[in-house]
């Protein structure tokens, strides 16, 4: 069969664009495959978005069978014959031909048993997966302040918009940084690898890259996503989420992988208007990263401060109610009995939830959590290290000890201070649907510790690098209409989504 001369821009296509030359038979998913990979293989040897990527003779055969289902009338659903690209935490059978390591070379041998059900819903809804992102290591668990996107198997991760690249000098979170822990995820759509990615998040690994790369992404409410056959963090705290160029196709993506499916599609929510919506925003000066986690740069600041601004100005005249800073409840008040409650939580879950997960897998050289620990990377391995590597997070876990009672004790206060404390109470005092404040702050903590649903709100580019920056946005559990129903209302405002300049260049 001969290829399709269509033009398609990958840096711009868009699932609404590539569904319909795929309907219209102008385009074939082949073609498609074919030309992701050719722009992965162009630009992947600086931005090391990708730890696997599958077989291009594989996945031309999973495209041709879809591309012959949809010739005689066989959809699997809306999103039949589009690739994806899924974040390195995501088990999927060695038959795909991508590992699961998590970045990590511990995991490296892993065999998964079967695939994750997020990847099976994919698959079976007709996506094709092209392969699996970078990320930070083990979903930025490993050690302590190492800079965001850098993983020993996948190297440093770079943002598709920050001339220059990463700083040395920079700190975690830093504007030179993608921000993590799914950073390859949000970079690969960035960069035109995929049209939509699939990554993970416990506390910001979605938003915060997405954000980086002025793009959509959500975090849904905990429990709607099966995390059965994905590297933990923590139960308590973790969700797959999708990332995207428009909140439509975010939309299409979240209809086809929760459990359940949503009784009405969340395409349904794209009003493209603030009329309905009852808006609470926090105050940008108080809710920002602290300066060893984003290292200050003044022009930077002065920039973002005026979008924000300017945002809340054009929010405030469209929207049904709109509340300036609320009083969310502040990061201190996690504290108990002179422990951060939140990551307390997550190191006890990170233990536990980490030697269920290799339980599950059909083989593993690691016994258990305390062989993460012990684990060295043969001298001859190809690693690049951060000048601070360490495994802070590992050995905190390995070496926290908790009673039962103490745990329990540490849930409730973040689940009493997210919730109860927290998002429930503005949103009931004030009568508002969300709580918007920036990506850069800790924002998403409050989001995590209740376990509520969260969106990210691209919105401008810095002149000082060119690095993408935005909002977020927190609703009440199970609310995840009402967060696209922001999104298209935002996006209609700001039409902030532009592709990289830097690989527009080459």
């Amino acid at each position: 069969m001969s290829k399709s001369t269509v033009a398609v821009n990958l840096l711009t296509a868009d699932v609404k664009l590539l569904k319909d030359l795929l309907e219209k038979g102008t385009l074939k998913s082949g073609d498609l495959v074919d030309r992701y990979l050719d722009q992965i293989d162009k630009h992947d040897g600086y931005l090391h978005a990708m730890l696997s990527i599958a077989s291009r003779q594989n996945l031309r055969a999973i495209a041709s069978a879809l591309d012959e289902e949809r010739n005689s009338g066989r959809l699997r659903g809306p999103l039949h014959g589009i690739p994806v690209i899924i974040k390195g935490n995501i088990d999927t059978r060695l038959s795909l031909g991508m590992k699961t390591s998590a970045g990590s070379f511990a995991l490296l041998d892993s065999k998964p048993r079967e695939n994750a059900p997020v990847a099976q819903k994919l698959i079976d809804a007709g996506l094709i997966i092209l392969g699996k992102a970078n990320l930070s290591e083990l979903s930025n668990f490993k050690g302590k302040d190492l800079p965001s996107g850098w993983s020993a198997v996948g190297g440093q991760g770079q943002s598709p918009y920050v001339r220059g690249g990463v700083q040395q000098d920079d700190s975690k979170d830093g504007h030179s940084m993608p921000s993590g822990s799914s950073s390859g995820s949000a970079a690969a759509v960035a960069a035109g690898y995929a049209p939509l990615s699939i990554g993970t998040e416990t506390n910001g690994s979605l938003v915060w890259p997405a954000s980086r790369c002025c793009l959509y992404s959500i975090k849904p409410t905990i429990g709607l996503i099966s995390q059965s056959g994905i590297v933990p963090v923590s139960h308590t705290c973790d969700s797959a989420g999708p990332i995207a160029k428009t909140p439509y196709d975010l939309a299409l993506v979240l209809d086809e992988f929760l459990d359940a499916p949503p009784i009405r599609s969340f395409t349904t929510s794209l009003t493209q208007s603030w009329l309905g919506i009852a808006v609470g925003v926090l105050d940008y000066k108080k809710w920002w990263h602290d300066v060893g986690f984003l290292k200050p740069v003044e022009a930077a600041t002065i920039q973002m401060y005026a979008s924000f601004q300017s945002a809340y100005d054009k929010i405030k005249g469209s929207a049904k109610i709109f509340v300036e800073d609320v009083p969310l409840v502040s990061l201190g008040d996690f504290d108990l009995n002179g422990r951060d409650s939140l990551l307390t939580v997550l190191l006890a879950d990170f233990y536990a939830d980490f030697n269920r997960y290799l339980q599950g897998l059909e083989f593993t050289s690691l016994t258990d959590f305390e062989a993460l620990r012990d684990f060295k990377i043969d001298d001859k391995a190809p690693v690049v290290w951060p000048l601070n590597h360490n495994q802070g997070r590992i050995e905190d876990a390995a070496s926290l000890k908790l009673s039962p009672g103490e745990y329990d004790a540490h849930l409730r206060n973040i689940r009493e201070i997210g919730r109860t404390r927290g998002i429930d109470k503005v949103l009931n005092q004030f009568g508002l649907d969300v709580i918007i404040g920036p990506a850069d702050s800790q924002l998403t903590k409050i989001a995590a510790a209740a376990g509520y649903p969260v969106a990210s709100l691209p919105l401008d580019y810095l002149e000082y690098n060119g690095r993408g920056f935005g909002m977020v946005a927190i609703a009440g559990a199970n609310q995840e209409a009402k967060l696209f129903e922001v999104m298209s209302a935002w996006d209609t405002t700001f039409k902030p989504v532009k592709p990289p300049p830097l690989l527009i260049q080459n």
